[in-house]
């Protein structure tokens, strides 16, 4: 069993790298009102539809490709490798940019466009190696000035016009990836390397490796608004889009948690992980955000869709806040046992599956209970039957 001494600091770090995440959630709470009474919950439906495909080609062209940098930095001169992540998250966007081009209507090419903004500065964005260097504290220092400037100004100049909306998206994600280059004590270094295609062509080869995963574990929640928007209006969409804000906001606050704890050492069970002062802290201040947003709910929702009925859509509201939860630990059996132990090869098997259970499941539950409870029933099926099989697989490897 680890000692706590491993992840000395720990929930500090936590905290501090958590900051973004919980902008995250508090600035679409803010932001949502405004888009939805100057421009219409169906704009804003819109939007959230095309960033459900902007978030699939995010899986093919960063997530995992961030994820093995993480873990190779220890190996690998930091420069050398942290530019070529840069550059293959770019090549890789750029590429899947142009393809996603040619299924776009072409009045929504520049809402799409602008929205692609976020991409290209997700792919600049070297938060990984602040949480290598143990630095989170700049990088959440960047992210809280230029979200809330960007914030300040968006709430001063809006006037409803939703490519405006997209653009101030974009813009903050790109001022942020270019920001995390600049600060980083690096920004030399990472910008005059020399292109190696053999490194390029060997992390897209093992970040494919991950990819392919993700694309199973996650991508369905990607495909959620364009089911939804198969069957339904752009409305509907919408009144998801905002549910879904909070929860994968929620969900999205876990996410620093695992990558620290890939960085502090292996262990081999849940349960001696769950022995440590440390993450029980975390579990208990996680816990009473979900039960403070739990009975919050009415205020929030009424709140930021001032002109729906909250009765119609508390349910769906308070069976996402069980979704974070097991999130949270699907996150450190695929990070700390499976990904830490490169045994990635083991995931795909069992992600195909549920990908496979997910798709159908989704697109019945979605048409036939409606469109916002069917859809968030649906990721919280998937979600949970995701952690047993996680847990299961881990077990019979475990014995094996």
């Amino acid at each position: 069993m680890f000692k706590a001494t491993y992840f000395k600091n720990i929930n500090f770090r936590f905290i501090i790298l958590g900051i973004p995440n919980v902008l995250n959630i508090l600035l679409p709470i803010l932001i949502i009102p405004i888009v939805v009474n100057l421009s219409g919950i169906e704009e804003f439906g819109r939007v959230i539809f095309f960033q459900g495909i902007l978030g699939l080609s995010l899986i093919f062209s960063e997530n995992a490709l961030n994820t093995i940098t993480l873990a190779d930095l220890n190996n690998e001169n930091k420069s050398v490798l942290v530019s070529h992540t840069i550059l293959s998250k770019l090549l890789l966007s750029s590429l899947i940019l142009i393809f996603s081009l040619v299924f776009i209507p072409k009045e929504d090419v520049l809402l799409f466009l602008a929205l692609n903004l976020f991409a290209i500065g997700q792919a600049l964005n070297i938060s990984f190696l602040y949480i290598y260097l143990k630095k989170e504290i700049i990088y959440s220092i960047i992210q809280l000035c230029i979200k809330v400037t960007a914030f300040l100004i968006f709430y001063i100049s809006f006037n409803g016009n939703i490519l405006y909306y997209a653009l101030f998206i974009g813009l903050t994600e790109l001022i942020i990836g270019f920001s995390t280059i600049i600060f980083s004590g690096k920004f030399r270094e990472i910008i005059s390397q020399k292109l190696k295609f053999r490194m390029i062509k060997d992390l897209w080869k093992r970040g494919f490796q991950i990819t392919k995963i993700t694309l199973l574990s996650a991508g369905y929640t990607n495909m959620v608004s364009i089911i939804i928007k198969f069957f339904y209006s752009y409305e509907v969409v919408g009144v998801y889009g905002a549910i879904e804000k909070i929860y994968r906001g929620l969900s999205n606050i876990s996410a620093p948690f695992s990558l620290l704890l890939l960085g502090e050492g292996k262990f081999k069970t849940v349960s001696d992980l769950l022995k440590l002062k440390e993450v029980k802290q975390f579990l208990v201040l996680f816990f009473i955000v979900i039960i403070s947003l739990f009975f919050l709910g009415e205020i929030l929702l009424t709140y930021m869709l001032p002109n729906l009925t909250f009765k119609e859509y508390s349910l769906a509201y308070k069976i996402s806040l069980l979704i974070p939860f097991i999130v949270l630990f699907s996150r450190i059996y695929m990070v700390n046992f499976f990904i830490k132990n490169n045994l990635e090869k083991h995931l795909f098997p069992l992600y195909l599956t549920l990908f496979v259970i997910a798709m159908p499941t989704l697109f019945l539950l979605i048409y036939v209970l409606g469109g916002v409870i069917g859809a968030v029933i649906g990721v919280f099926i998937i979600e949970l039957i995701c952690l047993f099989k996680l847990i299961n697989s881990w077990k019979n490897h475990r014995e094996d």
